[in-house]
């Protein structure tokens, strides 16, 4: 097992939950689990594996919370965990992630506010949090992923006004940023943005999310 390089048990009919057993394949550059019906945590395992730049985790049936473990996984860019049961908030411990392009977590039960620790993820490009139980306001550190070219925040908690400085990102020259999505829309929006592409109308507070 110390070889494996390439863990692909994807679009299956697997169910139970995760074996904690990833500390036993030190060389994994890539897993993918996704479209089964797995149960159960994320395994702590998958945060001491050095060389892993791809995990897909997306449309299983998966609960608990993000392990912080996962904030040293330092060759990781693209993670996809949307479509599950996902709870608790963002482990500051996120903001180690250098090289990380690509977060997608929407369709999950996230609370807590946005890390402003994020802010160190200098190389991401896509994050797409949408249809999660955030809260709080949207912070300005944001403004300072210069790669950053998808945002989507909608169908949250969040309030108050879209920072200035993450407008500036799609103005300013070294800026990337070409679509932002907030819940700006609707009679009562709660939040207020002068450069969303995409504004949504708010779920009540008592919703929770799309289940």
């Amino acid at each position: 097992m110390k070889r494996v390089e390439l863990f692909y048990l994807d679009d299956n009919f697997f169910n139970g939950t995760i074996p904690d057993m990833f500390s036993s394949m030190p060389r994994l550059q890539e897993i993918q689990l996704y479209k089964n019906y797995l149960k159960g945590p994320l395994p702590e395992s998958i945060g001491s594996l050095k060389d892993l730049h791809l995990l897909y985790m997306d449309s299983n049936e998966l609960t608990g919370s993000l392990p912080a473990s996962y904030g040293s996984l330092d060759n990781l860019n693209t993670f996809f965990l949307y479509n599950n049961f996902i709870s608790g908030t963002i482990p500051t411990t996120f903001g180690q992630l250098k090289n990380l392009k690509d977060w997608r977590a929407y369709e999950n039960d996230l609370v807590g506010k946005l890390p402003t620790e994020l802010k160190n993820c200098h190389k991401l490009e896509i994050l797409y949090l949408e249809d999660n139980l955030m809260y709080g306001g949207i912070p300005s550190e944001l403004g300072q992923l210069k790669a950053l070219r998808g945002l989507r925040l909608n169908y949250n908690q969040f309030t108050g006004v879209v920072p200035a400085d993450v407008c500036n990102l799609k103005e300013a020259d070294d800026g990337a940023l070409q679509f932002i999505s907030t819940d700006c829309g609707g009679s009562a929006p709660s939040v207020t943005c002068s450069c969303c592409d995409k504004c949504y109308e708010p779920r009540g507070t008592n919703e929770g999310s799309r289940r």
